[in-house]
């Protein structure tokens, strides 16, 4: 495993931590408790009429969703099988969705 993957996983999990501290700092024990959306009422207890904030973090955590999604759909389609990428070699999808550039690792 290389050390970029490490640090970046370290990194992502000193992160979170620190975003967990910070709303439980923010949001009180009994609003935490059972809430299924605690940075929903962060936002809104850092906001003084947070209704607007709150519909906007779950509007961006779903973007964020299917961004994820799509990068990680356009990742695996480099590899060989019934995927994407064997979709468009054989002629059945775009041709600038499986170039790649010379010398590439994929």
């Amino acid at each position: 495993m290389g050390r970029a993957s490490l640090l970046g996983t370290g990194l992502s999990a000193l992160l979170y931590l620190a975003v967990s501290a910070a709303i439980m700092g923010l949001v009180p024990h009994h609003e935490l408790v059972g809430n299924t959306a605690p940075f929903v009422t962060a936002f809104g207890a850092i906001f003084n009429h947070g209704a607007w904030a709150g519909q906007l973090v779950a509007a961006l955590a779903v973007t964020s969703g299917i961004g994820a999604l799509n990068g990680w759909t356009l990742v695996t389609t480099r590899y060989p099988g019934p995927r994407p990428a064997t979709a468009c070699s054989r002629g059945r999808s775009p041709g600038p969705t499986v170039r790649t550039p010379r010398g590439s690792a994929w």
